[in-house]
């Protein structure tokens, strides 16, 4: 799984936790672009100019890799242009390390401390 960039899905001890852990990441995901492995694929072969016969000696970590990179050097780019407009933004360094294999459980439920309302409630 960790070779194929899969993230098993978690499994809580509460039937209420998990309903509440499900509706979270269907919240997030709803918002979220829908990007399927054909679009990585065509996106790889299309910034790097390389045939779809040379990406098919490629493993899925090394098109992630391609992909998220690719994703890194444009979101770079645009935030030099929102900058160049605005003379605001964030501008975040274009080889920052991309954590291919990020848990999406890891945010679904945060502490006390790390909330805002957290402060409020005591």
């Amino acid at each position: 799984m960790h070779q194929n960039i899969m993230i098993e899905q978690r499994v809580y001890k509460s039937k209420l936790a998990q309903e509440w852990a499900e509706k979270a990441l269907k919240a997030k995901s709803k918002n979220g672009v829908k990007i399927l492995f054909e679009d990585i694929v065509s996106t790889v072969s299309v910034y790097t100019g390389k045939h779809y016969w040379d990406l098919e000696n490629y493993t899925i970590y090394q098109l992630q890799t391609d992909y998220h990179r690719i994703n890194k050097l444009k979101e770079y780019d645009t935030s030099i242009q929102i900058m160049c407009v605005s003379g605001k933004g964030n501008l975040g360094h274009f080889s920052e390390h991309v954590d291919l294999f990020k848990d999406p459980y890891d945010d679904v439920f945060i502490d006390k401390e790390q909330s805002k309302l957290g402060s409020v409630f005591g």
